[in-house]
């Protein structure tokens, strides 16, 4: 069951937000405002202004910390996921094959999973990274978490999954390089799918790190370099001509975690999928 929806839940992601420019705290202009679901401090349009004048656009209810500023940061396979025809059959065929290609394992069973390894019935404030078309997003969200926030950079996958939302589920455009959070202000991050993905993702963990509170865990999903063979020669290519990465390995992606600020305590491997808990100490 979705976690309680209460004034407190929205002011707490209102006080959580902060301009990815700047770090100054980020509100919505006062007309917007004034029109606002009660679960969220924006409405379905107009835009938010951080206390210095960066003005953020608003459309369909998600909120574009991105624009174009970082469009170099935007890998060749981050784009595939940008094309209409992709996020179609995204949910359906693409990210359950895929991942039972890669794994031999049931999307269900791991989205389970990473939502146990959460824990959301005791958060507050999630956010789910690299969100896509929300599959975790609501996940969590069903799993008791007072809000759950999905990031990505893709407008396309963003509309898909901000059009079956409810009350304590919201969906914002930004890097996974330059969150739109304070520091110390989100209880979980969830990054399932996309770590290995990002152009800098000792960046995105140090970030993840930063936004993370004290006992804060991050959870997630990503894939592990194949030991040998035709597979790993695979993997070579996709690495080099589309950016889609591979950690070296569990002992890779944690030494990379506590360089982060952040401490394992949680993994499972099967194929090249890897699943993991690391936590902020508290």
């Amino acid at each position: 069951m979705a976690g309680h929806r209460t004034p407190a839940a929205t002011e707490r992601l209102r006080a959580a937000l902060r301009c990815p420019a700047c770090g100054a705290s980020v509100v919505a202009e006062a007309a917007a405002l004034a029109s606002a679901p009660t679960w969220r401090p924006w409405s379905d349009a107009g835009a938010l202004r951080c206390e210095r004048g960066h003005t953020f656009a608003v459309l369909g209810g998600v909120p574009d910390f991105l624009g174009d500023a970082h469009a170099g940061r935007i890998t060749p396979f981050q784009r595939v996921m940008q094309f209409p025809p992709v996020v179609a059959v995204y949910e359906r065929w693409w990210r359950p094959l895929g991942f039972w290609v890669a794994s031999r394992w049931d999307v269900a069973e791991a989205v389970a999973e990473v939502v146990r390894l959460c824990e959301p019935a005791r958060r507050a404030l999630v956010v789910d990274l690299g969100c896509g078309p929300g599959n975790y997003t609501r996940a969590l969200w069903h799993g008791g978490a007072a809000t759950v926030v999905g990031v990505d950079l893709s407008p396309v996958m963003l509309a898909r999954a901000a059009s079956s939302g409810g009350e304590g589920l919201c969906f914002v455009r930004a890097s996974a390089m330059d969150l739109p959070f304070a520091d110390a202000s989100v209880d979980a991050v969830c990054c399932a799918g996309a770590l290995h993905l990002f152009d800098d993702p000792d960046r995105a963990m140090r970030e993840i790190a930063r936004v993370l509170v004290r006992g804060g865990v991050l959870v997630g999903q990503t894939v592990v370099r194949p030991a040998g063979g035709a597979a790993r020669a695979a993997a070579a290519i996709l690495d080099r001509y589309v950016r889609f990465g591979f950690f070296d390995g569990a002992a890779d992606l944690e030494a990379r975690l506590r360089a982060a600020g952040l401490t394992p305590s949680a993994g499972r491997t099967q194929g090249i999928a890897h699943l993991f808990r690391a936590e902020v100490p508290a």
